[in-house]
């Protein structure tokens, strides 16, 4: 096996289901190796690191470390938002309505479209989302 055939893909497509049924809206997504990805990636590792510290400090100090308030939903999305690099099938008064970080948020900070928040968080933890698929023999 070639070592190109073990790398994760790049940017990955997920197709947008509503009821169960698929949509003509598709997302697409950084991979993990993708620039957007391990910007993340290090994003992540800072912020646990910051928080272990932080931890850590109050401990060597004697006080009661608080964690600070989180609200999942908007860590949810920006997480996505942070790997989104395009969509399509998507219009506002029929007319095209282009990918930009600021439609994202509206889109996916709609409260009646959380479903999309659900499922592109499941795609974007599904290694098999940027698995590259064998060849067929």
């Amino acid at each position: 096996m070639d070592l190109d055939d073990l790398d994760m893909l790049t940017e990955s497509v997920m197709t947008v289901h509503k009821g169960g049924q698929p949509t003509d809206v598709t997302f697409t997504f950084a991979g993990p190796g993708h620039e957007r990805g391990v910007a993340q990636t290090a994003r992540i590792g800072r912020e646990a690191t910051q928080r272990k510290k932080l931890m850590q400090q109050a401990q060597v100090n004697g006080k009661k470390w608080v964690a600070p308030e989180e609200n999942f939903l908007e860590e949810n999305i920006a997480y996505v938002i942070e790997r989104m690099i395009g969509w399509s099938g998507l219009t506002m008064g029929g007319e095209p309505w282009p990918f930009t970080p600021d439609n994202a948020r509206k889109l996916l900070g709609d409260p009646g479209r959380v479903y999309m928040v659900t499922q592109a968080m499941d795609f974007l933890l599904d290694d098999n989302s940027f698995t590259k698929r064998s060849p067929k023999v």
